[in-house]
């Protein structure tokens, strides 16, 4: 597990404040009484055979009655999730830095740490975020601290990604294709429990979220109008990356967190103009390149753009302008761990890029060895194939990719 945001010293010194304040107070404040308790909207089904199977979970209503629906039907298997990636937590923890010290530390420090993380990410995160949280906690009978550990850890533990858009000229049949390859930690556990949640609320776009059992934050997504997103960590404090000018911006955990921000785009933006407003007003975090795709515009033709953000800035990008700070593909924008192979590969492939040559050319090629979640959008017909890492060894890309038909799911 790697943080950008904190010196060692200052998780054992925030464990030990944690461990006293507990034992001063009694522990955490109980949980506030529930709302809506009917998981009665909700329901689950499945996608993918074997040990490619997916599950795949229909909410409905408002943010605390999702997650309730969410917490009630998937009850067993969310609390087997957060328990297996909190004990893998503690169990990184004890290793990389109690090394000789009793075991038994691990714990109240790593609660420390995501605790201290949450609360500085928590006056940022949109109320009816929070309230589906604790709606996912008391659906599930599970402590709603532990969900907001969970929500903590992408913010302060991450790895480079991969991601890309591309149309027009670009691709086979002039369609807009995109992926978002998920480079991150396999230890956690988390693609043993893989879930595909279809969101109709109350307010806003339907949209699907590509993640996990018991994890209501968006790393990977598209909603009803076309719109996919996806999202790559972009270095740190001290590398010189493309786009990034002297000084480095620092990083923060006091911003909108990412999981949550591309949330907000998918429920609230109808198309890339929207989405880009989102962002710029948002406050920022961490350095991340985003990759936003429109595949349904008014006229006909896909509308694509990157970004880079910051603490400090989001800059604007669209394919085939020289302000694009890498190499530049017709047709196309990116973002990867591995620029040059992406790059050398969309050149390559340039007027073949269809999902199959996606699957099989590229993504191997510029994934990570931990791979955890490959994703390709096909946005237009609200289509996607999503493949998730088995075990510790074997990365996503090289598993079979199970296809999901959103539209489909949403009777269109």
């Amino acid at each position: 597990m790697r943080s950008k945001l904190a010196k060692r010293t200052l998780i054992i010194v925030l464990g030990v404040c944690a461990v006293l304040a507990g034992l001063l107070t009694g522990g955490p404040a109980a949980q506030e009484p529930g709302k809506e308790k009917s998981p009665q909207k909700g329901r689950i089904g499945t996608i993918g055979k074997g040990d490619a199977e997916i599950t795949v979970l229909y909410l409905e209503g408002g943010p605390y009655e999702m997650g309730f629906q969410h917490g009630k039907l998937l009850k067993d298997k969310v609390k087997a999730c957060l328990s297996k990636v909190l004990d893998n937590c503690y169990k990184q923890i004890a290793a990389e830095l109690l090394k000789g010290q009793p075991p038994g530390l691990a714990r109240p420090l790593a609660n420390a740490f995501m605790d201290e993380a949450y609360k500085k990410m928590e006056p940022f995160v949109p109320d009816e975020y929070k309230e589906e949280m604790k709606g996912l906690a008391e659906g599930a009978d599970v402590p709603l601290a532990d969900v907001r550990r969970v929500h903590a850890i992408p913010a302060i533990t991450e790895n480079s990604c991969s991601a890309f858009a591309a149309f027009g000229k670009a691709t086979k049949d002039g369609k807009l294709y995109q992926i978002r390859v998920l480079d991150y930690i396999m230890n956690f556990g988390l693609q043993d429990y893989p879930l595909i949640t279809v969101y109709k609320p109350e307010k806003g776009n339907a949209f699907v979220n590509v993640g996990w059992v018991g994890f209501t934050g968006v790393v990977s997504g598209m909603n009803a109008k076309g719109l996919a997103v996806s999202e790559m960590g972009y270095g740190k404090p001290g590398q010189k990356q493309p786009g990034i000018p002297e000084p480095q911006p620092e990083e923060t955990l006091e911003g909108f967190p990412m999981i949550f921000l591309l949330k907000k785009i998918l429920q609230r933006a109808d198309d890339v103009e929207e989405a880009t407003k989102i962002l710029k007003e948002a406050k920022g975090t961490n350095y991340y390149v985003y990759v936003i795709g429109d595949g349904i515009t008014q006229d006909g033709k896909p509308a694509v753009r990157g970004y880079i953000m910051t603490k400090d800035f989001c800059k604007v990008y669209e394919p085939d302008k020289d302000s694009f700070p890498l190499p530049t593909v017709q047709n196309a924008i990116y973002g990867s761990h591995y620029n040059d192979r992406c790059y050398s590969l969309l050149k390559k492939l340039h007027g073949e890029i269809e999902p199959k040559v996606i699957m099989k050319k590229i993504i191997p090629e510029i994934a990570m060895e931990s791979n955890l979640q490959s994703v390709v959008y096909e946005p237009a017909d609200l289509k996607l194939w999503v493949a998730n890492a088995k075990g510790t060894t074997i990365r996503a890309c090289d598993r079979d990719y199970v296809p999901f038909d959103f539209g489909k799911a949403l009777g269109k």
